[in-house]
């Protein structure tokens, strides 16, 4: 991996982790840039031998445990141990501690005692400790932090040390206690969220799922871009919306833009219908002279629940944008804060109109908009700027026609190892029905003519991934055209998808994915139009998943074959919107 892209993936992967644990002390995983080793999960044996189930991440000086929610599996930090002077010691399975058991001391003699699933994993978990600690010092120096109290008495000086208070300072105990995360930490009027993201819902889940994350901190990174729209032409010239209710299947399709639902779901001859009908994916697509605003939104689940939420969600969304788009929208800044707001009303509208707010569906959001900008605010003269706003696994991802490449633009937003769960949501899914944030994200990227956006719903990019091909990491890799060497230890790891950690498992499937999509894209014969590059991706996820529609076809009452090999493909309600990168001059 070339060394700017493992810089980028180090950052994005401690902040990911930083914002995923709740109670931690600010700033606890991402400061000083360290870097992670390895994670995964392990019980911790307490003095009364009782485990307790906790998650484990080891980085390049320190140890971060933290206890798991066995009903939520969320993750709440526990601790903090640094490895410098530490001693671990390999302990014998015993009936009173149980096995796989590995024994840390911590300088000053506290000793943690972990005890790990099979020998193997405390056997590889020993080796990478031990490694570590063998490149720390043997003495800790009085700075040092070797607990969570030294770290957050050691933060606390470093700040007061370039900031000095203009009152006396307060007792210890006191400059401690404000230090330790409150429950009014939490809350959004302190956060300046009261007056500009209207739903309180909304903001509580931003506050709780990306603590101590302000809104201003949100829009700083775009804020430093200064870059600046060109004047919008006020005129609305193209406006498109679907899947129809009537025909869930139709295509809708201008010369700048075309979308397209399908569902790859096997048909049932007994319900004289398919599998997971009514399509839940909902698209909408507004068009300015030199705009354009596009909304996905993708059910969760299947029914009539989850497909009135996408509807809502979606419709709400782009009249949002709709009323939000005129000369005041000066930055692109200003639009970020936009798609956040109509993404907090979108919410909103989802619980309208119900008694019991937890009848109400859920489902995924992404929503982006292309801008003509001034070609000297931009870092290389670009004329134009696509930024998306993405809740839960939808993809946005962007083809050079210059490069003949295709990015994904949303990298990160899904976790491989959960299937079926989205990472996000709008629509009552957590405390009083507020949404799940989690993966919440804003991404951006800069456009030159002619280029075009796509945005693809799950069902699309999940057969585009090697696991659900049949495909190991290391075939996976080679058919990419992967060239960089892999060491004896990753060529070993890339046999299995299962021993691969999150972070190089989501790197190898995003190579791969991205590959399919050029190869598929370059390979359409002049000229590329956005419907026949709709069409071509949409005719790949129903040829790709054949084989296994066909199977439950001849044999719906078994379940789902798991042979990736001889049944590739994940069979789903598909959406892909395809637009072009241009000025639009006729209705």
């Amino acid at each position: 991996m070339a060394p700017l892209k493992r810089e980028s993936q180090k950052i994005q992967t401690l902040y990911n982790i930083n914002n995923s644990l709740h109670g931690n002390p600010p700033n606890l995983v991402s400061r000083d840039m360290k870097e992670l080793i390895r994670e995964g999960p392990v019980h911790v044996v307490s003095d009364k031998k009782v485990k307790k189930k906790c998650y484990m991440y080891l980085f390049d000086k320190e140890l971060v445990l933290t206890e798991v929610n066995t009903i939520t599996d969320e993750k709440v930090f526990d601790s903090l141990y640094s490895l410098a002077g530490c001693e671990l010691k390999d302990i014998a399975d015993n009936s009173a501690y149980g096995t796989g058991l590995l024994q840390i001391t911590i300088q000053g003699g506290k000793k943690v005692i972990f005890s790990f699933f099979t020998s193997e994993e405390k056997k590889s978990w020993f080796q990478d400790i031990k490694r570590i600690i063998s490149k720390m010092p043997k003495k800790v120096t009085k700075d040092s932090p070797t607990s969570t109290k030294d770290y957050i008495r050691h933060e606390h000086e470093r700040v007061i040390k370039v900031t000095p208070p203009k009152s006396p300072n307060p007792p210890l105990k006191t400059r401690l206690q404000s230090l330790i995360p409150k429950d009014t930490d939490f809350n959004p009027t302190r956060m300046g969220l009261e007056e500009k993201i209207p739903s309180m819902k909304f903001r509580q889940a931003l506050c709780k799922q990306h603590s101590r994350r302000t809104l201003e901190c949100m829009l700083e990174p775009f804020d430093k871009k200064r870059i600046v729209l060109t004047p919008l032409a006020t005129k609305e010239l193209l406006h498109i919306e679907g899947p129809d209710i009537q025909d869930q299947e139709q295509e809708r399709f201008t010369d700048v833009v075309a979308a397209r639902t399908v569902s790859t779901f096997p048909y049932s001859t007994e319900k004289a219908k398919r599998d997971g009908d009514p399509i839940a994916d909902c698209y909408r697509f507004l068009a300015y002279k030199n705009r354009m605003v596009a909304v996905l939104t993708d059910g969760c689940g299947s029914g009539t629940r989850p497909l009135l939420a996408a509807y809502k969600c979606a419709t709400t969304m782009i009249n949002e944008m709709k009323q939000s788009q005129n000369n005041q929208s000066i930055t692109l800044r200003d639009v970020v804060f936009q798609l956040l707001r109509a993404a907090s009303k979108s919410h909103d509208a989802i619980l309208d109109g119900r008694k019991e707010i937890w009848e109400a569906g859920t489902t995924t959001l992404l929503a982006g908009v292309l801008m003509e900008v001034e070609r000297q605010t931009t870092p290389h003269n670009n004329e134009w700027w696509f930024t998306c706003l993405s809740v839960g696994n939808c993809k946005a991802f962007h083809v050079s026609k210059k490069n003949k490449v295709v990015t994904d633009i949303t990298y990160g937003n899904t976790d491989s190892t959960i299937p079926r769960d989205p990472g996000g949501r709008l629509g009552p899914y957590l405390f009083s029905g507020a949404p799940d944030l989690r993966n919440l994200m804003v991404c951006d990227i800069s456009c030159d003519l002619d280029d075009m956006i796509l945005l693809t719903s799950h069902g699309v990019h999940e057969n585009f991934d090697p696991e659900n091909n049949g495909l190991t990491p290391l075939e996976a890799l080679r058919e990419a055209e992967y060239t960089e060497i892999l060491s004896e230890r990753e060529t070993q790891e890339a046999q299995s998808w299962a021993t691969l950690d999150p972070i190089t498992s989501q790197f190898y499937k995003n190579s791969y994915r991205s590959y399919k999509l050029t190869e598929l894209i370059n390979g359409i014969k002049p000229p590329i139009t956005p419907r026949v590059v709709t069409k071509n991706i949409i005719d790949y996820c129903t040829r790709n998943t054949r084989s296994v529609r066909e199977y439950m076809e001849l044999n719906p009452n078994n379940r789902y074959p798991n042979d990736y090999k001889l049944y590739p493909g994940m069979m789903e309600h598909s959406t892909c919107i395809t637009f072009q990168v241009e000025r639009i001059y006729r209705s």
